[in-house]
Order: C-alpha cells, then sequence, then structure tokens
C-alpha cells in the first residue's frame, strides 16, 4: 500500500492503513446489496438512494478472537465479540449519512465505516447494545460520523484523529475497549472543531459529548439571533437582541474550556 504523499495529504490506501490491521484479519469481500434490503426496513427513498449513490460496500477486515489478542465483552447490555471494518464507495455525498445509518442498522456487529466519495473520506461508527423492547435484537445507541475529511488537504487535526485509530493491543484488551478508545478519539474530533487542538481523553468522554452539545446548541442560538435581528425594524430590540448574543457567546467560550 501507499505511504503518505506531503505532510497534508494522505491516500486513501494510506489512510486505511494507519489503522495498523493485522494482514491476517483481512476478508475483503464485497457486500450486496440485497443484504441490506433484506436486514433493513428501507423506505422507497432509501433504496433509491441505495441505488443511485451507494457504489460499493466492502468488507476489508473482521477482527475476531482468534486473528487479534482482543477479548471478546459480554454482559447484559451488549456483546462485542468481533468488529468488522467496512470500505463504502459512494456516487453522491448527499444522502451518505442516511446510507450511513442504514448500513449500521442492517449488520449487527459494531462496525468501522471508511466511506469514500472521490478524494474525500468520512469516518463512522456506531455503539450497539441489545434491545429493550425486542430480545434478541441488537440496535445502535448513537451513529458518529468524522465529517468529510478531504484527503488533498488534511488538516493539522485530522491526521493525528485518523492515526489514534490504529489498533494497538498494548492498550486495548477486549473488543469494547478498541471500541470506545474510537469513540473517544470521534468525540475529541468533534470536539477539535470548537476548541482547534485534538485533545483525546479516554477517561470523560460522555461528559465531553454532553458539552459540545451544548456548544452546538449555543451556535444554533446565536445563528438564529443574528437572523433575527435581519428582519427587526425596531433598533431597541435589535440592541436587546446584540445583548443577548453577547451573553451566549461568552457562555460558549466558557463551554469549549471545559471539552
Amino acid at each position: 500500500m501507499s505511504t503518505m504523499n506531503t505532510a497534508n495529504s494522505l491516500t486513501l490506501e494510506a489512510c486505511i492503513e494507519c489503522l495498523n490491521i493485522p494482514a491476517i484479519c483481512y476478508v475483503g469481500k464485497k457486500v450486496h446489496k440485497k443484504l441490506f434490503y433484506d436486514n433493513a426496513k428501507l423506505l422507497s427513498a432509501d433504496k433509491k438512494a441505495f441505488q443511485e449513490h451507494l457504489d460499493i460496500v466492502t468488507w476489508l477486515y473482521a477482527l475476531k478472537q482468534d486473528n487479534t489478542s482482543l477479548k471478546a465483552y459480554v454482559d447484559d447490555l451488549r456483546e462485542y465479540s468481533e468488529i468488522a471494518i467496512l470500505l463504502v464507495n459512494l456516487k453522491q455525498i448527499g444522502t451518505a449519512e442516511r446510507i450511513i445509518n442504514l448500513i449500521h442498522r442492517a449488520i449487527p456487529y459494531p462496525l468501522l465505516l471508511i466511506c469514500n466519495h472521490q478524494d474525500s473520506v468520512m469516518f463512522s461508527m456506531a455503539p450497539k447494545r441489545f434491545s429493550l423492547a425486542e430480545k434478541g435484537v441488537i440496535v445502535a445507541e448513537d451513529v458518529l460520523n468524522s465529517s468529510w475529511i478531504n484527503l488533498d488537504s488534511i488538516s493539522s487535526t485530522e491526521i493525528p484523529f485518523v492515526r489514534s485509530l490504529a489498533i494497538d493491543a498494548k492498550i486495548y484488551l477486549s473488543f469494547l475497549d478498541l471500541y470506545r478508545g474510537w469513540e473517544s478519539s470521534f468525540v475529541a474530533l468533534a470536539c477539535s472543531k470548537h476548541t482547534g487542538k485534538l485533545k483525546i481523553k479516554h477517561d470523560n468522554t460522555q461528559e465531553r459529548k454532553e458539552f459540545l452539545e451544548k456548544c452546538l446548541a449555543l451556535q444554533g442560538e446565536i445563528a438564529n439571533l443574528r437572523s433575527a435581528i435581519k428582519k427587526e425594524t425596531q433598533m431597541n430590540k435589535k440592541v436587546d437582541l446584540n445583548t443577548r448574543i453577547n451573553e451566549l457567546k461568552l457562555q460558549y467560550q466558557e463551554c469549549i474550556k471545559k471539552l
């Protein structure tokens, strides 16, 4: 496989190579779209998206107990006995997030998706657990996407993010440990969009997610108020709106410090 080209670019092959997956885990088999039609409840719009926007899904690697040193994890809430890594080639990205969600829903194993469109990639994961409503069914608790990474102009926070996904048996003992390690990296990348720095923390991922949601909510509220100012004709109300925006900006800055 290729290696890094320059200080600010990667090839898709080099990106995958950064995961440091043992060669014995390689599968390299095409996943037929019929699998998704059979295992996910697709609406007509979903089927259209799969047909028109999804090119090829390749089962790249299967991480199992017999080809890694990682151990299975099982309790009353979840089972992590293996992890599948899929390469998802897309013709278009307009419905990418919907397609990603459906793939996570259709395959009961914990997945790491590497979505590719032209010179960009998006990583995706979804922590899974047993359904509380239906015995034997596994559901995705959440879907975490990295946002699109331009491999021709990869940023100083995105490169260490990709490298942080590398499988290191010295750090991770079980498949759940590995998956939670990836989750910490995904959350760190999302936080870096606000802080400008990638800081991966493994001990407070849930707390960071909560502060991240608060930051996004504050950004949304500020954006709504700015739109309201443009429509407002009365000067005193514009002043009130600006005052409120400044208050929210201070809250946002305080929130960033906790990321």
